[in-house]
């Protein structure tokens, strides 16, 4: 549900508001429970984050989600970091090439 409204928000072209919208949900004790759907929310608060250049939203986004599946699913918590670590890669990549 989270998901779907911060992907009607980026279509309206209010990223921030998105991401807000996600760190909300990653944030909230009433997620404090590993479920799958909370992988793909992480994807996309990490996108958002790179794209906006939050580094601090990023760093509590992944704080919070280690405190939330550290017990249950570390898998997990290993392929955001790598999603995140890529997309960091690719978009230094691109600011280099067009400052070239």
């Amino acid at each position: 549900n989270a998901l779907r409204r911060a992907e009607e928000l980026i279509s309206q072209d209010q990223s921030l508001r998105a991401l807000y919208t996600l760190a909300d949900v990653v944030g909230n004790k009433r997620y404090r429970t590993w479920q799958g759907s909370m992988e793909d929310v992480m994807f996309k608060l990490l996108d958002l984050c790179v794209e906006l250049r939050k580094g601090k939203q990023a760093r509590d986004g992944l704080m919070q989600y280690r405190t939330i599946c550290q017990q249950v699913n570390v898998g997990s918590l290993e392929k955001v970091i790598h999603h995140f670590l890529e997309t960091v890669e690719s978009k230094a990549k691109e600011a280099q090439t067009s400052s070239e």
